[in-house]
């Protein structure tokens, strides 16, 4: 068995949870941790390291910096907390963290945009630019409020691009170099866009055409350029060609046809180039000279005048008639002279130049056209290929002859080229597709043809040497295809010979094979993109060019699913990763693993491969090595394996080599693990009881160094499992205990089969379950919660269980079975333990100061003969505290030493023990400090000393059964450690606290550093929590022993004071001992004293209390010592009156409570927040009811303190007015007028109500005005108001409103001299808050 650390599992429902660095290296976030799982050899089990508490709240996104390892290996991870940290991998350790998002929503993620800047987004589209050289920011908001960001990618090939995923479907490309702009929306998906993932290759890996492939680019080779020249000069002075005498001789260019316009250029939009694709090269010549050359070349191999440039040099703007003229003649050609099975697939042949003329009847002159066709041939091949780029500027003939053609004799030729002038049909290939790869030496007698005069008078001998020359040249260049692209000569000797699908049409006359080829495209600079959703469908977009969708994939349903409801597309969790170029990754519906071919092979049914189903209904996040690749490279298949993590909670590392292997499986845990049991039949199974409510049985047997074989139950269970015990003669069978009272049992070889549940007896958590003897021959299970131990039938589960019986009742915590089943032992609450025998009578009881929390026999305990072992009447215990005990229940002397040997030296409470199996004196203890310790027994001295990850609690431990130097515990943080004795020596106490400490405070620092306040407040107060007492003393110094052994000196004391106190002695005397005590620390004698004694120690916790604040305490300690007046006086001083004061005040006296009450309400008036009714209350006590109605009206309750001065202040008619005027102002105010005019009418005030109701425009409001300043006597006012109402009347005469007029709002603040003059100007107009009305 070898040491292995399973570490917790991944965090659920995040895609991007997971990242994997180029050497393989896994980084993942599981709760607030961050684990990094490092590679090493396949004889040795994965690495795995923990950074403890990394965040304060859940991981949500880990990514790791490109270029991995050079030199540094970087990590950014974002939490829910709204953090985002940098961390240095190697060394475990934080070197950044910013918190500029604390104000903004969830954020979704982060990743790095190049090696110094890390690009992170909130769910409001919030984006920070974190420069991490500088430590600078830039923050960018180019969403709409509306739109919420669920996912980010950034290009590894262009830092600044980076793609968002939105919740209502679209993907944006953003452009975040300046202020950053939205590049493209793309519109695809219908539901929330779950994952984002870029293509590794900055290539286009898909054709321009379907028929053709895209090749890698190579450098060219400057050797094969110098040989191809060097044959070519040796062919021309073999030949001894010469110029005619009206040309000027040329000497060799570059190939003009390098600038010739590619077919596909307008496919791509017209800034491509500026998008950072590669520009041609441009040469000095402009477009005109080049024309020219071409002409020219054309002219001295043809020896004709081409007068029409753009028809022989741009193959786009031919005619469709004659391309579709063409290609007639050659099908008919193909339908006499082929095999009918034959049939040419998408064959577009062009054919360049007219028909030959007629044959000359000599021989020579046969020849010379023969050669002529030949050049219109292959001069209409050069036309046609659109990416010919050579560099000499003479054209090299490409004709070649198969090897059966070069053996013909002249004759024979010549008899060919009559069939063909017979049929009048141009023969447009003459070759045989050979071997592209034919080496440049090879070609020492390549012939340069140049249709000149001299050349056609040469003789047909001539012409033989110089086809016998040519028979050695193997190359052939007859693609006809209109989608070849061969950029020049150097690339074309150097590319590697590529499949092609050919198809044959043979002339049984002439002796001729022509070959539709499938062409390898030059790879175009592109920025591919991959895009999933909550949905079937995956695209593909040219996010760095036009931003349109490539192409798009759909995942198939798995045979038989159905997946129905409302919330059916909720369950759907499709994520993606794209390691290498042609090679796309993702999960399918069903928690499957895909591997999609891109481009999608023409000689495949499905567009992808099942890689594994190791995950069951959920496949969350696939994670891959991340290699960089070029258009020299981008085929390459570097990448050979993925991670995957899924529902199940297991790590998967899958090659993807055509095997398909699991390089390694790591299960992973979801919840602490609370206990942990070995088969006692079968040692090789150990299963493993978690909160997350799921036991795993792991198979010890099988090899565990990179696959760990755990088998994973949860059916029925759903709670946190808190015990566990194996059947003692069934080794399959395995029953378990719950956190909510539930009994289940199962058979560990199944794992779908559902377990047998016990009736539900217990409502609270389960300690303890065990089997034990039932009856005669059967087995029961027992099970301890809630204070009673119970039995439950196995053969029965669905009676009741069946109580055993205690003394009194007594409260029972915890019992344990010896191995032979002969005897029990049950610890209680009296602090006793009871000795059952096997039909479970009661046989002895031990008098104990302990409590028992899990007790375990020694294994030697079966064994009961003369020759039993010393511990074979032992058991190691816990007892909730800071040691564990070894207790023999064989000691009969009553020697406490002999009896239980306590183990001491912890720093928090032991949790639990186990027993060595191999060697009985040496057991292991384990607890809340986070240490593993091996003891030996007899000597109590430390063995072994392992510290779990962080110093995080550890709940269990057992003794490997199958290894005596390896021991398995499971700790709080979810990890479970298998570690060896031999390689953890024993540690110093002192040196053990200081790296807790100091790792403790680090992980508190990193934890808390940005915690609200809030919840540090919260943490310190849970800290503070157990030094408290659960219920307030109101007695902080009544009496406090310090320890039991003070409290027995007190108890001896107070004896012998009842003694002396029987005895008639006088109580003076424990006034002499008082004067021995501190002032906190009462003397026990007090207690019992004198009234004065009493007092004295009530006084005391008076003052206490009042210093630390605590004077809710002080006043009822008060009240008890019977002494208010000078603790309501001090309270009415200080301003710390209360209703608790204002109670107790009139038991002093009437003054005392009034002034209480007078203090209070000013109190309460320099609340800002106060309670006006409260305030009100104790001015009514007071009887002062004017204060009370201007509190009211203060705030603004008119209504209140009307009724209140109507009640209690009868016949004041003042206050009465005073409250209406109030109250008609803040009517006015707030825009009231007919409440306004209320108050104004009822203090007789009538013209100020119809001024208020002359801003309305109503008829009725206006006629009721118009009375008001009738009654008023003001008859200016009267005519205004009947003039307006003359306006807004229902007959709708014609108004005769100023437009130009100014706007007024008459108030009652003008004097009726200028409301006057205002009502009557022509010139204003008087406007309220809703109506716009002219006067």
């Amino acid at each position: 068995m070898n040491e292995l650390v399973i570490p917790p599992s991944s965090n659920w429902y995040e895609t991007s949870i997971i990242a994997c660095a180029k050497d393989n290296t896994l980084v993942y976030g599981a709760r607030n941790d961050i684990v990094v799982v490092k590679p090493t050899e396949q004889s040795k089990p994965s690495e795995v390291r923990i950074i403890t508490k990394a965040h304060s709240n859940k991981v949500i996104s880990v990514n790791v910096n490109k270029n991995w390892g050079e030199p540094f290996k970087h990590a950014v991870t974002v939490s829910e907390d709204k953090i985002i940290k940098l961390w240095d991998v190697e060394t475990l350790t934080k070197k950044l963290s910013h918190k500029e998002h604390i104000i903004h929503e969830r954020v979704v993620g982060a990743n790095f945009g190049g090696e110094d800047r890390v690009i992170s987004v909130s769910e409001n589209g919030k984006i920070v630019v974190w420069n991490i050289l500088l430590n600078e920011f830039q923050k960018l908001d180019i969403f709409g409020s509306k739109d919420v960001i669920t996912c980010i990618s950034t290009c590894p090939h262009a830092g600044w691009l980076t793609a968002f995923g939105m919740k209502n479907g679209l993907v944006a490309v953003c452009d975040l170099r300046k202020n950053g702009k939205v590049l493209y929306k793309l519109r695809g998906h219908d539901k929330s866009v779950l994952s984002l993932a870029w293509c590794p290759a900055p290539v286009n890996i898909f054709p321009s055409s379907p028929r053709n492939t895209v090749g890698e680019k190579k450098p060219p080779s400057l050797s094969i350029t110098q040989d191809i020249d060097q044959i070519c000069e040796q062919i021309s002075v073999k030949l001894e060609i010469t110029t005619p005498e009206n040309e000027v001789t040329k000497k060799k260019k570059e190939n003009p046809w390098i600038n010739l316009k590619h077919a596909d250029d307008d496919e791509v939009p017209a800034d491509f180039a500026d998008r950072g694709r590669e520009k041609p090269i441009k040469y000095e010549d402009e477009e005109d000279d080049f024309l020219k050359e071409c002409l020219m070349v054309k002219k001295q191999i043809l020896g004709e005048v081409i007068t029409d440039i753009k028809k022989e040099v741009d193959v786009e703007e031919r005619k469709p008639e004659e391309i579709k003229k063409i290609s007639e003649e050659i099908e008919e050609a193909s339908q006499e002279h082929t095999n009918d099975d034959i049939k040419p697939k998408d064959m577009e042949i062009k054919e360049e130049g007219e028909g030959t003329e007629e044959a000359s009847k000599k021989p020579s002159e046969e020849i010379k056209e023969t050669i002529k066709d030949e050049k219109n041939v292959q001069q209409t091949q050069e036309d046609t290929n659109e990416d010919v780029k050579c560099k000499n500027m003479e054209i090299k003939k490409e004709c070649k002859y198969t090897e059966e053609a070069s053996k013909e004799t002249t004759e024979e030729i010549k008899e060919t080229m009559k069939v063909d002038q017979e049929d009048d049909k141009t023969i447009k290939q003459s070759q045989e597709d050979t071997n592209e790869d034919v080496k440049c030496k090879d070609m020492e007698t390549k012939e340069e043809c140049e249709g000149t005069e001299e050349a056609s008078k040469e003789t047909s001998e001539e012409i033989k040497e110089t086809i016998k020359d040519v028979k050695n040249v193997q190359q052939t260049q007859e693609d006809t295809n209109e989608d070849v692209k061969f950029k020049d000569m150097e690339t074309i000797e150097e590319n590697k010979e590529v499949e092609k699908k050919t198809v044959k049409e043979t002339n049984e006359e002439a002796g001729r094979v022509i070959h539709i080829e499938e062409i390898e495209e030059e790879p175009r600079k592109e920025f591919l993109l991959a895009s999933s959703a909550r949905e079937s469908n995956i695209y593909i977009w040219r996010a760095g060019t036009d931003g349109r969708m490539q192409t798009f994939v759909t995942v198939p349903n798995k045979q038989n699913y159905r997946r129905s409801g409302k919330n059916a597309n909720d369950k759907i969790w499709i994520s993606l990763c794209w390691p290498t170029a042609t090679t796309l990754l993702s999960s399918s519906k069903s928690g499957e693993l895909l591997e999609w071919s891109l481009p999608k092979k023409k000689d495949k049914d499905k567009h992808y491969k099942l890689v594994h189903k190791d995950h069951n209904t959920m496949l969350f996040s696939i994670a891959a090595p991340f290699v960089l690749l070029d258009k020299t490279n981008w085929k390459s298949k570097l990448v050979t394996n993925a991670w995957t993590v899924g529902l199940d909670r297991n790590i998967l590392n899958t090659s993807l080599t055509p095997k398909r292997t699991t390089l390694s499986c790591l299960p992973t845990f979801g919840g602490p693990i609370h206990c942990i049991s070995a088969s006692p039949v079968d040692p090789n199974r150990v299963a493993f009881g978690s909160g997350e409510g799921i036991i795993k049985v792991w198979d010890m047997s099988k090899p565990h160094t990179k696959h760990v074989t755990m088998a994973h139950f949860y059916h029925k269970i759903q709670a946190k499992v808190t015990s566990m015990a194996w059947h003692p003669d069934k080794e399959l069978m395995l029953a378990y205990a719950t956190h909510e009272g539930r009994i289940g049992i199962f058979d560990s070889s199944n794992c779908s089969k559902t377990p047998t549940l016990f009736k539900h007896y217990f409502k609270g958590q389960i300690h303890r379950i065990e089997f034990g003897p039932l009856k005669k021959n059967s087995l029961g299970i027992f099970a301890v919660a809630e204070g009673k131990l119970v039995v439950f039938d196995v053969k029965n589960p669905d009676r009741d269980p069946v109580e055993v019986e205690t003394p009194d009742d007594t409260f029972v915590y915890m019992f344990a079975w010896k191995p032979d089943l002969s005897k029990l032992v049950v610890s209680t609450k009296a602090q006793t333990l009871l000795e059952y025998d096997r039909h479970l009578k009661l046989t002895t009881t031990h008098y104990l100061r302990l409590k028992f929390d899990q007790i375990l026999w020694h294994p030697d305990a079966v064994n009961n003969n003369d020759d039993a072992s010393k511990y074979s009447n032992c058991f190691a215990a816990t007892l909730n505290s800071k040691e564990f005990v070894v207790y023999d229940t064989d000691k009969s002397d009553g020697d406490k030493n002999n009896e239980a040997k306590i183990f001491k030296g912890f720093e928090e409470n032991v949790n639990a023990v186990s027993w060595s199996p191999f060697n009985g004196n040496h057991i292991v203890s384990v607890g809340e400090d986070g240490v593993a310790q091996v003891w030996d027994v007899g000597t109590k001295t430390i063995l072994a000393t392992h510290v779990h990850e962080g110093f995080e609690p550890i709940l269990s431990a057992i003794w490997s059964p199958v290894n005596e130097d390896c021991i398995i515990i499971g700790g709080k943080n979810y990890v479970t450690s298998v570690w060896k004795i031999s390689e953890n020596p024993p540690r110093d106490e002192n040196d053990l606290s200081k790296e807790r400490k100091a790792v403790l405070a680090a992980i508190q620092t990193e934890s808390g550093d940005l915690l609200p306040k809030t919840a540090k407040l919260f943490d310190e107060i849970e800290k503070a929590k157990p030094n408290k007492p659960l219920k307030k003393s109101l007695l902080p110094a009544f009496y406090n022993a310090k320890d039991s052994e003070s409290h027995i000196d007190d108890l001896k004391k107070l004896f012998a004071w009842s003694k002396e106190k029987s005895e008639s002695c006088s109580v003076g005397k424990s006034g002499e001992l008082d004067s021995k005590v501190g002032s906190l620390q009462n003397d026990i004698l007090k207690i019992y004293g004198t009234s004065e004694d009493m007092a004295d120690i009530l006084n005391t916790n008076l003052l206490l209390n009042r210093q630390k604040g605590k004077y809710n305490n002080g006043n009822i300690v008060a009240l008890m010592k019977g002494d208010m007046k000078g603790t309501v006086l001090s309270a009415i001083e200080e301003k710390r009156v209360n209703p608790w004061i204002i109670s107790v005040s009139p038991m002093i006296s009437t003054e005392v409570w009034l002034k209480s009450c007078a203090t209070y309400v000013e109190q309460l008036k320099e609340l800002h927040e106060a309670d006006p009714l409260e305030i009100t209350t104790y001015l009514l006590a007071q009887h002062k009811v004017s204060e009370a109605v201007d509190i009211l009206c203060e705030h603004v309750m008119f209504r209140e303190a009307l009724a209140l001065a109507k009640c209690r202040l009868i016949g004041d008619v003042k206050t009465v007015e005073k409250i209406n005027e109030k109250w008609a102002a803040n009517a006015v105010s707030t825009g009231q007028f007919e409440l306004a005019a209320q108050c104004y009418i009822f203090l007789n005030q009538y013209e100020k109500a119809a001024m208020i109701l002359y801003r309305r425009t109503d008829q009725k409001t206006l006629e009721f005005a118009a009375e008001l300043a009738k009654k008023s006597g003001n008859t200016e006012m009267h005519d205004e108001i009947t003039k307006r109402l003359n306006i807004f009347n229902p007959v709708g005469e014609p108004s005769n409103l100023n437009p130009d007029a100014e706007v007024f709002v008459y108030s009652r603040e003008n004097s009726d001299d200028s409301a006057h003059e205002i009502l009557m100007d022509e010139d204003l107009v008087v406007v309220d808050e809703n109506d716009v009305i002219g006067g």
